[in-house]
């Protein structure tokens, strides 16, 4: 009886006494927002985008207020706010990678380019987009959920590099 307890023991030993885990998901596959270490992937999941993207916000509510974005296919740019000279700035990893996900699911040329005849009332925010060679302008209320992603991740960066005062 004991030489079977310790032929049955070695073999939970052997086998690994309920297998191996799976391996944790590629940082690419991953949900966004998962918590802390957002900012953090590996050198695998860099993303990327050709040429610039450009992203105007004008607030209707508030005199003066604007915010104009550059940025560059490698995360780096430059945000204006207001009549203030441009700032530089270099986006997050995580942020970068979330914002060329979500520019990868805007079809620029499939999108009117025209804002909402409503958009002309001076309390109507604007936001305009310029990517490979079209500009696309609308208000909040007209503007495709896809672009609205794409706003949302902007406006956090340019909130993130937004001096203090």
């Amino acid at each position: 009886m004991r030489l079977l307890t310790i032929l049955l023991s070695l073999l939970l030993v052997v086998s690994g006494c309920g297998g191996q885990q799976e391996p944790p998901p590629r940082i690419s596959e991953q949900v966004r927002g998962t918590g802390a270490g957002d900012d953090q992937t590996t050198d695998d999941a860099v993303a990327d985008f050709d040429g610039t993207l450009e992203f105007e916000h004008t607030s209707g509510l508030v005199r003066g207020g604007y915010n104009h974005l550059v940025l560059s296919g490698d995360g780096t740019g430059q945000v204006m706010f207001g009549v203030d000279d441009p700032i530089e700035v270099t986006a997050t990893r995580r942020q970068f990678a979330e914002i060329a996900d979500a520019l990868e699911d805007v079809d620029f040329d499939a999108l009117s380019t025209e804002p909402s005849e409503d958009a002309v009332a001076d309390d109507v925010d604007l936001y305009a987009f310029g990517y490979g060679g079209t500009t696309l302008e609308f208000d909040r209320a007209t503007m495709p959920e896809e672009l609205q992603v794409l706003a949302d991740l902007l406006t956090d960066l340019i909130a993130d590099n937004e001096p203090t005062t």
